[in-house]
């Protein structure tokens, strides 16, 4: 007869994530331990073990859960009807916010995701796609310009997120600065720039 699960296992499991995905991030993933993970969340590694078979997996389900929520979040806003521009906006205003709550886990995804086996590192990469496809279809959207080739409207898309994705290293959410007036400037400074690309077509269609 199979172990009934506790009443708040995925809350024990997101716990571990969390804290193991700042021990990989302060030590790296191949010199972090599953000890000092089993430190950080206070319990026993046959514990650890119990939710995660290997120290890869919990660094797959930490990337895969973040990358995840992202991809949802984004789907979810496009289904809404808002405008491009407003949709653009909403986006970027809710990454950051995750960006700046899940610091650690952002870091990973730029920095590890090569410690995974091929196919979940497939499989993160899938997930990142479609984000950036969110992205080109804004672009596409908000610009006068015709994205004919489907590189230049990635090469879009890889840019805007860019402009994002590595605020992690310099921002401080309790500095001078919100993370809602960056959010702010990121926007404008993308929209703005989207709008005067020009009527004409730039990418070689394929």
């Amino acid at each position: 007869m199979a172990r009934p699960q506790s009443p708040d296992y995925d809350v024990r499991k997101q716990n571990i994530l969390d804290k193991a995905a700042v021990v990989f991030a302060e030590h790296g993933f191949h010199k972090a331990s599953v000890s000092q993970i089993t430190q950080a969340c206070a319990i026993s590694k046959s514990l650890i073990y119990h939710y995660f078979p290997s120290k890869q997996d919990i660094l797959y389900h930490t990337l895969k859960t973040h990358v995840g929520e992202l991809d949802q979040l984004a789907t979810s806003i496009t289904t809404k009807g808002l405008p491009p521009e407003d949709t653009l906006r909403t986006i970027i205003h809710e990454y950051l916010h995750i960006y700046k709550d899940k610091v650690a886990q952002h870091q990973l995804l730029i920095s590890e995701l090569g410690a995974l086996g091929s196919r979940e590192r497939r499989e993160i990469i899938a997930l990142q796609n479609n984000v950036v496809g969110v992205f080109a279809d804004l672009g596409e959207a908000i610009s006068p310009a015709s994205f004919k080739g489907r590189k230049a409207k990635k090469a879009i898309a890889l840019l805007a997120l860019g402009m994002m994705n590595w605020t992690y290293i310099w921002f401080k959410a309790d500095g001078a600065l919100t993370t809602d007036a960056l959010a702010d400037i990121i926007s404008s400074m993308l929209i703005g720039g989207l709008k005067n690309l020009g009527s004409e077509p730039f990418g070689k269609a394929q």
